[in-house]
């Protein structure tokens, strides 16, 4: 209650005002059927439609699917962006039209390569939301997290390679030993499951 109060209508990053809500108790909130929720996205697709509320819980799913981006530590929604996918506006979004023009999507954050040697993001007003060649900027382009796990499946980042974890730290704008510590932690993930393969046979 104190954070809600402390940030509600102080000014956001877009120079507008931020609002601030607070989720209701468990027993208060309208979405209770959170047992058969997790029964429908754990259940097989020939199983589902067998759960109470799969026709309700199939609505959502496929609605997230379509207009939702969720990637790392990311969910954007945007009501209307379907018109420039899609050319058109979906059956939703002609029926309840956003009353605000002009939406524009959250630029993802980007390191600051000119700042180097110091290790930080573009301004909010001046971090792009496409590419040089104008089209959308991949949601994890930057995402550090996301960054390690791909290079460090694909063999370019390794805890024995001092000159790319340096090159990674500059890049993506995240200290050395944050990264060692992460490349640490997935080593470890790989080892066990070496370790229970190895068990099984």
């Amino acid at each position: 209650m104190w954070l809600k109060k402390s940030i509600n209508h102080e000014p956001g990053p877009a120079g507008d005002y931020m609002q601030s809500f607070l989720t209701p108790h468990k027993t208060a909130q309208f979405f209770f059927n959170t047992e058969q929720l997790c029964q429908f996205v754990s259940a097989p697709d020939s199983k589902k439609k067998d759960i109470p509320g799969s026709a309700y819980f199939k609505k959502i799913s496929m609605f997230m699917e379509e207009y939702v981006q969720v990637e790392e530590l990311f969910l954007e929604y945007i009501k209307g962006d379907c018109q420039n996918t899609n050319k058109t506006l979906c059956g939703f979004c002609a029926k309840f039209p956003c009353s605000a023009a002009g939406l524009e999507r959250v630029p993802r954050p980007m390191p600051d390569h000119n700042a180097l040697p110091e290790l930080c993001y573009l301004p909010f007003d001046k971090t792009p939301t496409v590419t040089s060649s104008g089209s959308q900027r991949d949601v994890n382009d930057y995402q550090p997290r996301t960054q390690i796990k791909k290079k460090f499946e694909d063999g370019t980042l390794a805890l024995d390679d001092a000159e790319s974890i340096g090159m990674f730290s500059k890049t993506f704008a995240v200290e050395e030993s944050l990264t060692r510590k992460y490349l640490e932690h997935l080593e470890y993930i790989r080892l066990k499951k070496e370790k229970r393969s190895e068990e099984r046979k």
